[in-house]
């Protein structure tokens, strides 16, 4: 069943985030919370996202952030608003493509010249030759040739086909400017 995760702020709680999921709409929950005779003011959203599974991955976020939580039968922690996204964020990427990602081993690929040397570094890793890489990834000697040297017009299919080979992962990263 679809749901929705989300991070919710206080203006009289500042130093916690309430981290939750709710099968109904963000709107209508925040709503519900904020109806509450305990509660002084009201929440903000600061993050939501719907996802399958919502419940399932909520007790996950919770068992990882457990060092932050504030109470243990609650859902506050004592995270920045930012902080906590970040965790969620990644810890929901992990969830869903079964990976982590680990920044000190990440290439920033900004052009042809830098993939392809980037090919060749993990091909040379894994003690391959060209002719190993093209047969392992059912594609000519030519284009290995090719793309180690940085052609710029390869086929970015072909191009996946041999990063999978050699069990590189890409990633697409969108920088706030």
């Amino acid at each position: 069943m679809n749901g929705h995760i989300y991070i919710l702020t206080h203006s009289r709680m500042p130093g916690l985030v309430k981290i939750g999921h709710t099968t109904t709409t963000i709107k209508e929950r925040v709503t519900t919370i904020n109806q509450g005779t305990g509660v002084p003011g009201n929440f903000k959203v600061f993050y939501s996202i719907e996802l399958p599974n919502a419940q399932l991955i909520e007790s996950v976020i919770h068992n990882k952030l457990r060092p932050f939580r504030h109470v243990t039968n609650k859902e506050f922690f004592e995270l920045k608003p930012t902080v906590a996204r970040h965790y969620v964020k990644r810890i929901i990427e992990e969830l869903q493509f079964g990976i982590q990602f680990d920044e000190s081993n990440m290439t920033i690929v900004s052009d042809t010249k830098r993939l392809g040397a980037m090919i060749k570094a993990h091909r040379k890793k894994m003690r391959m030759r060209q002719s190993d890489l093209a047969a392992a990834a059912r594609i000519g000697i030519r284009f290995i040739s090719d793309v180690e040297g940085g052609k710029s017009t390869a086929h970015i299919g072909k191009v996946l086909k041999v990063l999978n080979v050699l069990r590189v992962r890409v990633a697409v990263d969108s920088p706030k400017r």
